[in-house]
């Protein structure tokens, strides 16, 4: 062989090493990626469990409405400025711990871009902000993971101007399309920054209900035993659908099916609390992964709920104190602060409404600074969605949960126009 040909084998046998060695390296490193969005999608759902839990049994016979995602959008913000115990507390609520902070905040765009990419023919956005008081300064490292990571937008505000309050919330109603036109009602002497997250959702039914086949005067039957009057929408079809000795379960897509909305239906009608605060992200998955295509009829109510609370004594519980703790709370590497700085209010709020079309809902949180095997034909189900129930909106691939309900006592809701 002459020695041209033999260079020239050499050069192209390391060109396809040098190839595949990338390609493999890139495989790899998507991998990893979906392994860590996984992660934070699990953390998120788990938290919204236990979250779901204790707003149960603090407030027993109330319709209750979050969305995890933008909890954990503020939240993953607020511990990119965290230390010490501080963030390690944050690290474990929120289900972060075996990642880099790096690690996170990638994960965590990736996350947001993968959702809003999921269905185009859906509307879904979600949004950060950073509210600073005149005279803090953001440490430098804290701004750039706010802007690069979180797509968060940084303003300085005179915080004792009461048009600050005003600014902040014409900010929440423009990402929510003014389903919430307010999340702070007052910025006193002690905020220093505000950290606040919007998610907007609107999607159409991949099978709407029709409108004619509503029952305007239906009956909801409430956890005490009375009832109450609504419309009901009904569809019959197939679905994904799943039941057991205690719960019916139902998977209502959207669009073009990657973003669903999940219904859990206990068949006891009377202890809704007690199955709502037994529900655990593993059981809710546990549940749906049973879900299979099976003819039967729906019969869901057209409502509107709506939630908000303030949740700093709740994330305590949930395993964080010390980021609430002016003594304890460790966010040096969030604002150059020379006193105490911590976690003053964790303020929610959201809201969704459900009819023949489809959802619209929205959220809005202010972090305050202080298949397919045969088997034989199953007999039509039938789900009257008649009395409280658990809904979740979710992607399927990123299992991320959107919005996550318990419905006790709908509100009535018009008819789409």
């Amino acid at each position: 062989m002459r020695p041209f040909t033999i260079v020239r084998t050499i050069l192209l046998a390391l060109s396809a090493l040098v190839f595949l060695t990338s390609q493999l390296t890139a495989l790899a490193s998507t991998q990893a990626e979906a392994d860590m969005t996984t992660k934070l999608s699990t953390g998120t759902g788990s938290l919204a469990f236990r979250l779901l839990a204790r707003l149960a049994a603090a407030h027993p016979a109330t319709n209750l409405l979050i969305s995890p995602t933008s909890l954990a959008s503020a939240l993953t913000l607020a511990y990119n400025g965290a230390g010490g115990k501080t963030a390690s507390e944050m690290a474990n609520a929120l289900g972060l711990t075996g990642l880099s902070l790096d690690e996170v905040d990638r994960a965590k765009a990736t996350l947001t871009k993968d959702l809003e990419a999921a269905d185009p023919s859906v509307q879904l956005i979600s949004a950060n902000a950073l509210w600073v008081r005149n005279g803090i300064r953001l440490q430098p490292t804290f701004s750039t993971q706010a802007k690069k990571y979180f797509r968060s937008q940084v303003s300085n505000l005179d915080f004792a101007d009461p048009n600050s309050v005003s600014v902040i919330n014409k900010w929440v109603a423009e990402q929510t399309k003014e389903k919430i036109k307010s999340i702070i009602s007052s910025l006193d002497a002690s905020a220093l920054l505000v950290l606040t997250n919007a998610v907007y959702f609107k999607g159409a039914w991949t099978k709407p209900f029709e409108v004619g086949a509503t029952q305007e005067n239906g009956e909801f039957k409430l956890a005490g035993g009375a009832s109450l009057k609504i419309a009901m929408m009904r569809r019959s079809g197939q679905f994904a659908y799943a039941e057991d000795e205690n719960v019916q379960a139902l998977e209502m897509p959207y669009g073009n099916g990657q973003i669903v909305m999940y219904i859990l239906l206990p068949k006891a009608k009377t202890d809704f609390q007690k199955f709502l605060i037994g529900l655990t992200l593993e059981s809710f998955k546990k549940t749906i992964a049973k879900l299979d295509f099976r003819d039967g009829e729906v019969t869901l109510p057209r409502f509107s709920i709506s939630y908000e609370n303030e949740l700093s004594k709740d994330f305590k519980s949930l395993g964080m104190p010390a980021a609430f703790d002016p003594h304890e709370a460790d966010f040096k590497a969030m604002a150059n602060v020379p006193s105490s700085f911590f976690i003053g209010q964790i303020l929610h709020k959201a809201i969704m409404n459900v009819n023949e079309a489809g959802t619209e809902a929205a959220a809005a949180t202010a972090v305050v600074m202080a298949g397919c095997a045969y088997h034989q034909p199953e007999k039509p189900f039938v789900m009257n969605v008649d009395h409280p129930f658990v809904l979740a909106i979710g992607e399927k691939d990123t299992k991320e949960i959107l919005f996550l309900a318990a419905v006790v006592k709908p509100e009535k809701l018009a008819a789409p126009k």
